[in-house]
């Protein structure tokens, strides 16, 4: 989990101090390292929080492209990025570093913004154009890393989070349409708690040149209408087949420089998901749970069974209702 901050400013030139606070205010999501990118006229600026997770020392963020046109930073995990990077080495880009997230800017010069059919995997991005004066961003198909926007007279910030737009000047204000949405769990993918800040929903990009904001769908969730019954799998063949899918999508998440950790819930996916892990990986897979003060709230003994059934390191988090009102 890293921060990414990006700013465009046509107005005035960006300083390098407040894309740093900005940078700074997301420290919690990546406590390892910080990096900032400031164009040469000043009016475009990226910066990156980095959780260090694959290549632990070469990997360091904002990234760009081998003529140094091309930049951005990256917060997520790609999938599938060794087949990816090959192919792309194929074909002359060269790699300064072996970093999943360096597929973005080597992808962008290979396809523009159909980069984005080309990835798999969970992220969000902002990309800097030096050549066209593009800033392109992108969130992942089922949003599973946030991406905030704001933007105002021909200025725009995105972050990660919206502390780091406030930390960059955008005013704090509560949206009561945001709130009673998100109270009443049927907030939309664009909208956000707060006056004026905006989500690049998820499957979509953003881009941003010359003053005009462009948010575009580049995948959508797609179910036909009606079944194909020749093709139809049975019940064997259809648990083999969803074993299979899963366990390959287990490996493409288990490529990590850093040890790895499972949270257990007391619930069939998470146990699922960490016997299948362990099943992949030689080393044990420490497992984590939350324990509630509140019986009838509290799995924790379960997750605990489950962990002992496979063997795996396991820590209980105790969590009291005094904490999460602490929290809130």
């Amino acid at each position: 989990m890293c921060g990414i901050v990006a700013l465009i400013d046509p107005r005035q030139p960006i300083a390098a101090a407040r894309v740093a606070t900005a940078t700074r205010a997301l420290a919690h999501r990546g406590p390892d390292e910080r990096g900032m990118w400031l164009a040469a006229n000043g009016h475009a600026a990226l910066g990156h929080s980095r959780l260090a997770i694959i290549d632990l020392h070469g990997g360091s963020q904002p990234i760009s492209n081998e003529t140094h046109d091309v930049h951005a930073v990256v917060n997520g995990e790609l999938y599938g990025y060794a087949a990816a990077r090959s192919e792309l080495e194929r074909r002359g880009h060269r790699f300064r570093s072996d970093s999943d997230s360096e597929l973005v800017v080597h992808l962008y010069e290979e396809h523009g913004a159909r980069c984005v059919d080309h990835l798999r995997g969970e992220f969000a991005f902002a990309l800097f154009d030096e050549r066209t004066g593009t800033l392109f961003a992108a969130r992942d198909r089922f949003g599973v890393k946030p991406l905030f926007y704001w933007s105002s007279g021909g200025q725009l910030i995105l972050a990660s989070e919206a502390r780091a737009l406030f930390a960059a000047g955008v005013d704090a204000e509560w949206s009561e349409d945001g709130v009673f949405q998100a109270l009443h769990f049927a907030q939309r993918g664009h909208e956000t708690l707060f006056r004026g800040v905006s989500q690049v929903p998820p499957g979509h990009t953003l881009s941003a040149v010359r003053g005009t904001i462009s948010i575009r769908p580049y995948w959508r969730l797609d179910y036909p209408w009606q079944k194909d019954e020749d093709g139809q799998l049975g019940v064997e063949e259809e648990v083999h087949e969803l074993g299979s899918l899963l366990l390959d999508a287990v490996r493409e998440r288990t490529r990590s420089d850093v040890p790895l950790g499972c949270y257990l819930s007391g619930g069939v996916d998470s146990s699922t998901l960490l016997a299948m892990t362990q099943a992949v990986v030689d080393a044990p897979i420490r497992a984590f749970t939350i324990a509630f003060d509140h019986p009838e709230y509290d799995e924790s003994e379960t997750a605990a069974e489950m962990a002992r059934s496979i063997g795996a390191p396991f820590q209980r988090i105790h969590v009291t209702a005094a904490d999460l009102a602490d929290a809130l």
